[in-house]
């Protein structure tokens, strides 16, 4: 068999077998359209009752249903169809209540807490575009989604019924048919089967157009990626505020605690030189060495502090050959694989670097393991990386306060944090930084 005929069968065979489920999700996603079918009916009737006669409970009920079947839609256009659609919703206000016991409702204070809950989550429905954009799908999706989703299984339906009947007319079970009179038995049978074959081939593309019209209606909108935008900014630029202010505190104890109290130390011993010179020289020559080793200790533990705040040496080398420095002072066995065409702004790089060297603390405390890669590429305007070991495993974004300090960090400059660490490893820590060079390759090893 040729190369050719072997790269054409792969595709159709996998068709052939994702076919009975993509047929089976099409089905279900019918049955789905019935019920969005009944919701519109109910939908239409709450906003008459609304606008007629001002009876509004109907639609916060029925709203709550759209909304669900609408997440539903969402999450099984990810899964089934393989386009993911964000949910678009803001978020729900809170209600305020003054010192005097009135309750604010976003237009008007209330004195009772239940009309103003009631006013507050009306307005909070009735101003969000995505409802009104649930509305139009409901309306739409039940005609639209509902061929999309049941033409190919209909078309299966149909070829299996005419190749049942057309065998059971030629066995004389079946007596001839209507529909079918006239047509040479082989020729219904042959149309049957390409009915079969047309809905197995549709069912998977007709899935993933399904998804996209889903998509199409339910996905945010221009002003409610605005709104999400917004609102990533402001969580970054607070963790970042608080991730310098404690940057800040740290640096100010470490100061306080190291090189300042050795400075204060130095200056009583210099006293007590002065006096002791012209009396003790032996006790002199002592003070002097103490001096001179608390001089050196405090040196130390400045540039230990410039260290933690901007390595020297990745301010003057770059990336690679700060990472490759400070792979050398931990007890891995490191393969470093990093391609980077330049240099990056210092924020960036700082980011980085901090980030990889915490990923790196984590795993000398946590994995229990000395073998460990880095990498780090730079392509089409993305900075990523990975920190990868064989340890243990069972690492938790969510539960690390190490992991949830990177993505803080990298959050500053809209980027991006992944954990893939399964129980017994291996595990995968992935960041990712959209950035620019500044600077052409300048490394000197």
């Amino acid at each position: 068999m040729s190369d050719t005929a072997v790269a054409v069968g792969a595709p159709v065979a996998t068709r052939l077998r994702q076919a009975p489920r993509d047929l089976a999700r099409g089905a279900a996603l019918g049955l789905l359209n019935f019920g969005e079918a009944a919701l519109a009916i109910a939908t239409l009737v709450s906003l008459v009752l609304w606008f007629g006669l001002g009876m509004f409970p109907l639609f916060l009920l029925v709203t709550v249903l759209i909304r669900r079947i609408a997440n539903t839609a969402r999450e099984l256009s990810g899964r089934w169809s393989g386009v993911p659609v964000a949910v678009p919703y803001r978020p729900r206000p809170s209600l305020e209540r003054t010192e005097h016991g009135w309750y604010w409702s976003g237009k008007d204070y209330h004195k009772r807490r239940w009309f103003a809950a009631v006013s507050l989550r009306v307005r909070w429905i009735w101003g969000d575009p995505a409802t009104w954009r649930d509305l139009a799908w409901l309306l739409a999706d039940p005609v639209v989604g509902g061929a999309l989703a049941l033409f190919p299984v209909l078309l299966v339906l149909a070829g299996l019924a005419a190749v049942v009947l057309a065998a059971g007319q030629a066995a004389g079970v079946v007596g001839e048919l209507a529909w079918l009179g006239g047509t040479e038995v082989p020729l219904q049978i042959a149309v049957g089967l390409a009915c079969v074959a047309a809905g197995v081939a549709f069912a998977g593309p007709l899935l993933r157009l399904r998804g996209e019209w889903t998509s199409l209606l339910l996905k945010p909108g221009p002003r409610g990626k605005l709104n999400d935008r917004v609102q990533q900014l402001t969580r970054t630029r607070a963790d970042a505020l608080a991730t310098q202010a404690a940057e800040l505190r740290r640096i100010e104890r470490d100061l306080h605690d190291g090189a300042q109290a050795r400075l204060v130390a130095m200056r009583m011993k210099l006293a007590a030189l002065s006096q002791f010179i012209d009396r003790d020289p032996s006790r002199a020559k002592e003070l002097v060495t103490e001096l001179r080793d608390s001089s050196s200790k405090a040196l130390q533990e400045l540039r230990d502090l410039v260290h933690g705040i901007h390595p020297p040496v990745l301010a003057e080398r770059g990336l690679r050959d700060a990472l490759r420095a400070f792979v050398l002072d931990l007890p891995l066995d490191a393969t470093m694989d990093i391609e980077l065409p330049g240099r990056f702004e210092p924020a960036v790089e700082a980011a980085v670097y901090f980030s990889v060297c915490e990923a790196l603390a984590n795993v000398v405390k946590h994995a229990e393991t000395r073998d460990v890669t880095v990498r780090l590429r730079f392509a089409d305007g993305l900075l990523s990386g990975a920190v990868v070991d064989e340890g243990r495993g069972g690492a938790d974004l969510a539960a690390g306060s190490g992991l949830r300090g990177i993505t803080q960090r990298l959050e500053a400059f809209d980027g991006s944090l992944s954990v893939v660490s399964r129980p017994g490893g291996p595990t995968r820590v992935s960041l990712e930084i959209p950035c620019a060079l500044c600077s052409p390759k300048t490394s000197l090893s």
